[in-house]
């Protein structure tokens, strides 16, 4: 087999190998059957146009026009399909990621994301194995879809799934190995003094690479025990590294859609309460919002249950407690127990832990599916009189208050909207919670366009005002926020629906999400902005606090707990909800532009930087030896050939001559330059005895300054930022080939 076809059928077989860690992200495997046509064509398109002579960057080109053409295939259904059908496929991908925890439903977006993947590692594969024959460089690229794993799982990946990306790499090592070793063309002599250190040399860097990446990189990958990277939800001291006990990482605002939208409505738990009124029972609390997603903060130390929950946090006083029985159903999708809010005790046998900030409750290896307890939960008093005159929030709570550049802008119109002249932080709370659930025009709607939490998609969500719980719950934590209230966003589940015997049952479709906004001297209070056709009836309101009503009603001057004015729009700002919003950070395709941009400016930086540097070793190579400097001055003339737009550069020296002497009107120096370059070409080739011609590399220079000055512009521009690529000037490969005619 000849070795452009080994190499690039072995790397495609690697790259095929890489793409099994994939299939743990999705719940069946069948869509893995659209993985190998895809990296077959982009082996074939790289072949066929490298056999034609095709340069890097068209190479990948036309790979990536391959690739993109299977994926719309896959999207459509059709052999000639549209560019719209592959966005729209996309963008629903990008909302069954977005809305679900893995594995992934098999649905045509989420397939076409994975096969792209899978595509775009095998041309990466194949652009440093088969076109800059680095092949060892492919390791990090075929280990992706074992790392994508690895960080999407919440129990990790299984360790076999790092075999077949590691035997694909050994193939493609293996694969190159031989290829070098054909093209030593003989074994090291011992009395070869000019290749045996360069040997050295290479075989103690390989080495010493090697070994430091088998103490380093076991360390670090993650999914494999307690690793560097390893994720949990909340450890003890918060910061990921001590011997406390860790709670399996998990995020349960992702599993929200899919509970909503599953078609059984499969029961959780049921419960029975003494409380006088059916509470929300939380499971997760995220704290900390990035831009893209609400997640929960590194979290405090952990405290046992069995030595008593902490207090809650902000309360004043000890209220009364109701007592709660649950039973916890094999539905449960949870790993956190589900509770009212705030419990202060629970009966629990084994090993759990709260955390202090957030009252949660988890075990590092407890499953709650099938456990039943009982748990008092104190029945918090809520007085409006009290939260009106609530002081501002200390300075410890600045996290809770804090947004990312450019957020707050973006919404303060449709926060003078909401709020109006609310004078207190609590008058703005109910008017926020009032504006969404009433007054404001909003619908309740799982199937929406954009599904997430990030900016753009709360801005989207507060410009089309259709969205589900989630929606909503985010969007009031990030507006409070901007009101200087603390906030955060709870996952868990609505009150259920009442049993003949007293009870109730809560089903995977009560799955919900709500804001819990922080008042002093009473803690964190729960709202409810989602409308009244999901939730009709929202927490309850505090002693003397009418319902909620669509508009805010003017109050007093603000005294402590006063709402703050939004700041002053500069002039050309966005002045409502249809206008542009200027400094917010809804993603867009110029981002995407410019990081296009950014990686090809890099590319070819890199490329036009690494042929000097190429150059120069090939040249330090060579030094002393006549035959090498014959050749490196050839090697030199070839390409400038190439950059030149000659055509390929012919097999022998004088063919060489007579295509540049026709092709260019070259100098009486350059001319006479050229001549020598062939000259010492063919008896370092051909004569018994190479003498040395101390102006070659001069003379390769010479020729081509005057080459590509007869050229147009624009191929000299692309001949400096994009040069011929340089053949691998590898020491071993050098100093081994056959050695010269010896000298009689």
């Amino acid at each position: 087999m000849p070795g452009a076809v080994r190499t690039t059928t072995v790397t495609a077989l690697a790259a095929l190998l890489a793409a099994a860690p994939l299939l743990s992200l999705m719940a069946s495997p069948r869509w893995a059957l659209a993985v190998p046509p895809a990296v077959l064509l982009v082996a074939l398109a790289g072949w066929t146009l490298r056999r034609i002579g095709s340069g890097d960057l068209l190479v990948v080109t036309g790979q990536v026009v391959v690739l993109g053409w299977w994926l719309s295939v896959l999207a459509s259904g059709r052999p000639l399909p549209a560019p719209a059908d592959l966005l729209t496929t996309v963008r629903a991908g990008i909302d069954v990621v977005r809305s679900h925890s893995a594995p992934l439903p098999v649905e045509p977006g989420a397939v076409v994301l994975l096969v792209a993947c899978a595509g775009v590692v095998a041309i990466a594969a194949d652009l440093l194995a088969a076109g800059l024959r680095r092949a060892g460089y492919t390791g990090p690229v075929l280990a992706t879809g074992y790392l994508i794993a690895a960080g999407v799982l919440a129990d990790g990946v299984a360790w076999y799934w790092f075999v077949p990306p590691a035997a694909g790499y050994l193939l493609v090592l293996a694969a190159e190995g031989r290829g070098r070793v054909v093209a030593w063309g003989r074994v090291v002599r011992a009395d070869d003094e000019r290749a045996r250190p360069a040997v050295l040399r290479t075989g103690r860097r390989v080495g010493l690479a090697a070994v430091s990446a088998a103490v380093v990189v076991p360390a670090l990958l993650p999914g494999l025990g307690d690793g560097v990277i390893d994720g949990s939800l909340f450890a003890a001291g918060g910061d990921g590294g001590s011997s406390g006990p860790v709670v399996p990482a998990e995020n349960p605002i992702v599993d929200l859609h899919r509970n909503l939208t599953r078609p059984q409505n499969l029961p959780v738990l049921r419960y029975r309460t003494q409380a006088p009124e059916p509470a929300y029972l939380r499971v997760a609390v995220h704290d900390e919002f990035d831009g893209w997603r609400w997640h929960q903060g590194s979290g405090s130390t952990l405290v046992p249950v069995d030595e008593g929950l902490p207090p809650p946090p902000g309360l004043g006083s000890e209220p009364p407690l109701a007592a709660i029985d649950i039973t916890v159903t094999e539905n449960y999708p949870w790993r956190s127990l589900p509770l009212p809010y705030p419990p202060r005790h629970v009966d629990l046998a084994g090993e759990w832990y709260a955390d202090p900030d957030t009252l949660e409750i988890a075990s590092p290896d407890g499953d709650p599916r099938g456990l039943s307890y009982r748990a008092q939960i104190a029945q918090v008093p809520a007085d409006a009189r009290r939260l009106r005159s609530a002081p501002a929030p200390g300075a410890e709570l600045e996290p809770l208050v804090r947004l990312p550049d450019g957020v707050g802008e973006s919404i303060d119109p449709f926060l003078t909207e909401a709020v109006g002249d609310a004078p207190t932080h609590y008058d703005a709370a109910r008017a926020l919670e009032a504006w969404f659930r009433e007054g404001g025009g909003f619908v309740y709607d799982t199937d929406t366009v954009d599904p997430g939490t990030s900016t753009g998609s709360l801005l989207t969500f507060l410009d089309d005002r259709r969205g589900y719980c989630e929606q909503y719950a985010a969007t009031m934590a990030v507006m409070a926020r901007r009101l200087g209230i603390p906030a955060r966003v709870v996952v868990g589940f609505l009150p259920g629906d009442p049993l003949p015997d007293g009870s109730r049952l809560v089903t995977a479709h009560d799955a919900h999400a709500w804001p819990e906004l922080w008042f002093e001297g009473t803690g964190w209070v729960a709202f409810d902005p989602t409308p009244p056709d999901r939730t009709p009836s929202p927490p309850p309101s505090p002693s003397g606090e009418p319902a909620p009503s669509g508009s805010p009603s003017p109050g007093p001057s603000a005294g402590a707990g006063a709402l703050p004015s939004p700041p002053e729009e500069p002039a050309g700002a966005a002045g409502g909800s249809s206008g542009d919003d200027g400094g917010s950070l809804r993603p867009g395709a110029g981002s995407a532009v410019g990081l296009a941009a950014l990686l090809a400016t890099a590319l070819v930086v890199a490329r036009s930087a690494a042929t000097p540097i190429r150059r120069r070793r090939r040249w330090r190579w060579a030094a002393g030896d006549p035959h090498r400097e014959a050749e490196a001055a050839w090697t030199d003339v070839r390409l400038t050939v190439r950059d030149a737009g000659l055509g390929p550069a012919p097999p022998t020296p004088r063919g060489m001559v007579a295509r540049v002497s026709t092709a260019v009107a070259l100098d009486t120096e350059a001319r006479a330059a050229l001549h020598r370059v062939a000259t010492a070409v063919e008896r370092a080739r051909y004569a018994p005895r190479a003498d040395p011609v101390p102006t070659l590399r001069r003379d390769a220079h010479t020729v081509r300054r005057a080459v590509l000055r007869s050229r147009p512009v624009p191929m000299r521009l692309r001949a400096t930022l994009w040069p011929a690529r340089t053949p691998s000037p590898s020491a071993p490969a050098v100093a081994l080939r056959a050695p010269a005619v010896p000298a009689p």
